[in-house]
């Protein structure tokens, strides 16, 4: 710029035109400083000077230092004005912005006040706005309460199922239209809600305009202010009426099958147990949480003829209609067995191959077990299911191992038979594995059932089983639970139970006892023709002990059964004897067992675990309500 100032002064020879080099040296002044202008114009006020006047031809000494000087002040004089004009300027900009960030921050401050109430109003405007028209969208009847439980709006689907003003639902509220027998839990659990700050939740039923009444499902939620307090309740009722009459219908028909499940399951399991002088017996069946499924847990005992009892028990693997089918089946197949063979491994083989022909795809777990009372001997087996646990006179608790496979899966001959005898003082106890599962730790339940059995006592109650379960079992059962005890007394006081003991050599003996069977058997009811025959095999048995085992023997007359039973038992070599007759009627051998055989509703022999026999024969004699008097024993003797 400095360059073309110079170029135009030496164009246009006019002094004036120096003037103009205030404006770069203004400029220099505003880039550098004041001092840095002022030294650039005491530079360039000569040199100007000088050079007008030589592009002149004028001699510029006369004049030139005034000029100069004059000049330079003027350089000077326009410096310092513009510095003090900017100063100025500069002053007044900052004042005035001073001023206007004043009134912009109060401005701020106020609007910092009043904007949050004006958006917080806003949005909760929006949203009330978006709430009724999401309301009056919905199918359900949606209603408002304030946080004092006031009903404040009701939808258009109040009105329209209603047909109630809005003003009779604002003035009444919901329990204008509930039916008059749920209003009592309407207000209990609303009043429970507002206490708690709860979620209100209730099923009842509202009336419709036409005066028809439909269930619904109340539910209402809190809004909290930011205090925690409530400032209002939102709710919905929705309409559940096809749900629960299908629920009461589902119900009823849930009762229904209980009912009958229930009937199934008594009629399966035995309606009596047996009733044995010197004996006890308890049983439980306890269903497990599988709502109406019929268990497949059963348990038995059953009186043979012959005084003999056959006690069973059993878990049919599933549940359902077919595992209960199936535990029939098994019962009464070890029921029909044991009438034939008493033996515990011919009975299992017979359930075996009746759940192999009708059930092949079932497995069954079982333990039977023929017990004498006579003699007190247990023979006993096993097929996978949980050992019994027998509790000595001394209180200790031991298993019965009864080691097999399942009924089923079974092999045979993979079954071993146990002997043992119950001592009096003994408690025996079979059950099924849902009494040691209800907590899904067998080791724990097996632990607490050898405790309750322990610590039970036996002159408490009768009913041991209920007793075991109580203590046993933690919580309810979770499968079902079978349990059968017997109880083995000290003492036999019972009239219908008789025994004697003699040595075979002593005649005089084997008389007093003879006339003492014949007394008994003459209480009981017996005319002279079965008394007579009674007679004879009492006298075949006594015979064949005399002649084959001699020495000491009992003889034992049980009449407590349906029909009385002899029992002779040696301590001979022994044998054993079916109820079959032989091939050859008129053979000599074996002719006063065939006579016993033909005389006695039924015969059976076989050897007792200590060695010797022990003959059984049930005499036909039956049982009178009103006995009539008999001849003298004492003459039938003679």
């Amino acid at each position: 710029m400095f360059a073309g100032i110079c170029l135009l002064a030496f164009g246009l020879p006019d002094q004036h035109l120096a003037f103009l080099e205030v404006v770069p040296l203004v400029l220099l002044a505003r880039a550098y400083g004041l001092r840095a202008g002022i030294a650039a114009a005491f530079v360039a006020a000569p040199a100007l000077d000088l050079l007008q006047h030589r592009a002149r031809g004028v001699d510029p000494l006369p004049s030139f230092a005034f000029e100069t000087f004059v000049l330079f002040a003027i350089f000077v004089a326009v410096l310092l004005f513009i510095e003090r004009y900017e100063e100025l300027l500069a002053r007044t900009y900052r004042s005035a912005t001073e001023r206007l960030s004043s009134e912009s921050a109060e401005k701020l401050r106020e609007l910092s006040r009043d904007l949050p109430v004006a958006v917080r109003r806003e949005e909760e405007e929006a949203r009330e706005r978006d709430l009724m028209a999401i309301a009056e969208a919905l199918p359900q009847l949606v209603w408002r309460a304030d946080g004092a439980g006031e009903p404040e709006y009701f939808n258009s689907a109040w009105i329209a199922y209603t047909g109630l003003e809005p003003r009779r639902l604002l003035e009444g509220g919901i329990e204008i239209a509930v039916h008059s027998e749920d209003r009592a839990t309407l207000r209990e659990r609303w009043e429970s809600a507002r206490s708690e700050a709860a979620v209100f939740d209730v099923e009842l039923r509202l009336r419709k305009g036409d005066g028809t009444y439909r269930w619904f499902l109340a539910r209402a939620t809190p809004l909290h202010g930011a205090n925690g307090e409530i400032v209002r309740w939102f709710g919905t009722c929705t309409d559940v009426d096809v749900q629960k009459r299908a629920h009461e219908h589902l119900e009823r028909q849930f009762e229904l099958a209980h009912r009958v499940s229930e009937a199934f399951q008594e009629a399966s399991l035995p309606t009596t147990l047996p009733n044995v002088p010197g004996h006890s017996f308890s049983a439980l069946y306890r269903a497990g949480r599988r709502e109406a499924a019929v268990g497949g847990d059963w348990y038995d005992a059953l009186r043979l003829l012959d005084g003999r009892v056959v006690l069973s028990i059993g878990d049919v693997a599933g549940s359902g209609l077919g595992a209960a089918i199936t535990m029939v089946a098994m019962r009464q197949a070890i029921r029909g067995a044991a009438q034939m063979h008493a033996d515990p491994l011919a009975i299992l083989e017979a359930a075996d191959r009746t759940l192999r022909e009708d059930s092949p795809d079932r497995m069954v777990t079982a333990f039977v077990g023929i017990y004498d009372p006579v003699t007190r001997a247990l023979r006993y087996a096993g097929a996978g299911h949980p050992p019994p646990l027998l509790r000595g006179p001394d209180g200790r608790v031991r298993e019965l191992v009864a080691p097999g496979l399942p009924l089923g899966v079974r092999r045979k001959g993979d079954t071993e038979r146990g002997d043992v005898i119950l001592e009096p003082g003994s408690l025996l106890v079979l059950y099924t594995d849902g009494l040691v599962e209800s907590t899904h730790d067998v080791i724990a339940g097996e632990s607490r059932l050898r405790e309750a059995i322990a610590a039970f006592d036996l002159g408490s109650t009768d009913r041991i089983a209920e007793g075991i379960a109580a203590t046993a079992l933690a919580g309810a059962a979770r499968d079902d639970v079978a349990i059968l005890t017997l109880r083995v007394e000290a003492e036999r006081e019972d009239a219908r139970y008789q025994r004697w003991s003699f040595d075979c050599d002593d005649r005089f003996a084997a008389r007093e006892i003879h006339a003492a069977y014949v007394a008994a058997l003459v209480a009981t009811g017996a005319t002279d023709i079965q008394l007579a025959d009674a007679e004879v095999v009492f006298a075949e048995l006594l015979g064949n002990v005399v002649r084959h085992a001699r020495g000491p023997c009992d003889v034992v007359l049980d009449a407590s059964g349906t029909l009385p039973v002899l029992s002779m038992l040696d301590r001979g070599h022994g044998f054993s004897q079916g109820t079959y007759l032989p091939a050859d009627a008129f053979a000599e051998s074996g002719r006063g067992l065939y006579i016993v055989r033909t005389l006695a509703a039924d015969f059976h022999a076989t050897r007792r675990p200590g060695g010797g026999s022990h003959a059984r024969a049930v005499l036909n004699v039956e049982r009178l309500a009103n006995p009539v008097k008999r001849r003298n024993p004492a003459r039938a003797v003679a």
